[in-house]
């Protein structure tokens, strides 16, 4: 895969994420203006690559998450993993393990800290 920069969509889910108090949020959002992605799987989960010395201090590997209804109904999930201070991934997956029917619409995401 190639590395590219983010779609408006995935801006929108990271942004929505960030809406979020919690530990380290300042310096991801920081992380997130330069950062480059790939996907990962048919969901959309995304792999980061990011060039920054600005560490993010946060207090468990994944410090936000969200949750949103497919139009099959099933619950969505999109995590957002920190490693060593950066931002790694962003996993999305539904809970019966099946495809996403739809694109995820930031505005109606659930945060969860």
């Amino acid at each position: 895969m190639k590395l590219r920069k983010l779609t408006k969509n995935e801006q929108g889910i990271l942004n929505q994420l960030m809406q979020a108090d919690f530990h380290g949020n300042a310096k991801i959002q920081e992380q997130i203006k330069f950062a480059l992605v790939e996907k990962i799987d048919e969901n959309g989960s995304l792999r980061f690559s990011v060039d920054s010395q600005s560490k993010a201090l946060v207090l468990k590997r994944i410090p936000v998450e969200a949750i949103i209804k497919d139009a099959d109904g099933v619950t969505v999930h999109i995590l957002l993993h920190v490693l060593n201070g950066l931002i790694a991934e962003l996993e999305i997956y539904k809970e019966d393990n099946s495809k996403l029917l739809e694109e995820i619409t930031p505005s109606n995401m659930e945060i969860i800290i």
